[in-house]
C-alpha cells in the first residue's frame, strides 16, 4: 500500500531584537500567510508551496528587511531574522533641572524613552543636565525622567520626519518622608 499523504513543507524560524533577545508576539508574513511569534521569538508556517518565499515582519522603529527562504519538496526550511533599528534624522534632547532652583539636578539621574520593542535610557550629565536621543524616527514616545531624590517626571513628544525636539524636565525635590520604625 502506497503512502498517499502529501510530504510537509514548511518554513520555521526565530525573530529576534539587534540584542540577540527574542521578539515575542510579532506578525511575521510570508505572502498570503500570516504567523505571530512566540514568547522566544518562534515562529512557523506550514504547508507552503515549494521554491523561494519572502519572510516580512513590519514592525515600527525598525527596518523591514525582506528574507528569502527557499523550501524544497517535503522539507523544513529555518530562517531566522534579526530585526535592526531603523535610523531616523530626527533628535529629542533637553535638559532635567530642579524645579526650585532652575539649575541642572547634581545627582545621578537618567531619561527614559519608551516607544513599542525599542525602549532606551541615556544618562542624564550632572554637571549640566543635558540628555540626547538621536537618530530617532517619526512617531510618538515616551519620555521619562527618572533623578535620586527627585519626582519622576512623564512627557509625551510627537516627533516629525528630520525634527529635532527641546524637551525641558523641572523635576520637584521628593520631600522627606518619615520611616516608622518598629
Amino acid at each position: 500500500m502506497e503512502n498517499s499523504k502529501k510530504p510537509v513543507t514548511n518554513i520555521v524560524g526565530k525573530v529576534f531584537k539587534e540584542s540577540g533577545k527574542p521578539a515575542g508576539g510579532i506578525t511575521v508574513r510570508c505572502g498570503e500567510k500570516e504567523a505571530r511569534t512566540l514568547f522566544d521569538g518562534a515562529y512557523t508556517f506550514t504547508d507552503v508551496q515549494p521554491g523561494p518565499h519572502i519572510i516580512m515582519v513590519h514592525l515600527e522603529g525598525y527596518d523591514e528587511s525582506p528574507v528569502e527562504a527557499i523550501v524544497e519538496e517535503g522539507q523544513e526550511a529555518a530562517q531566522n531574522i534579526t530585526l535592526l533599528p531603523m535610523k531616523g534624522r530626527g533628535k529629542i534632547w533637553g535638559y532635567v533641572y530642579a524645579e526650585e532652583t532652575g539649575e541642572p539636578t547634581t545627582n545621578v539621574g537618567s531619561v527614559v524613552m519608551i516607544k513599542v520593542m525599542s525602549n532606551k535610557t541615556v544618562s542624564v550629565d550632572p554637571k549640566n543636565g543635558y540628555y540626547e536621543f538621536p537618530e530617532m524616527t517619526p512617531g510618538v514616545y515616551t519620555l521619562w525622567s527618572s533623578v535620586l531624590d527627585y519626582e519622576d517626571q512623564k512627557k509625551v513628544v510627537d516627533l516629525t520626519e528630520d525634527e529635532e525636539k527641546e524637551i525641558i524636565f523641572l523635576l520637584k525635590r521628593k520631600e522627606e518622608q518619615e520611616v516608622p520604625w518598629g
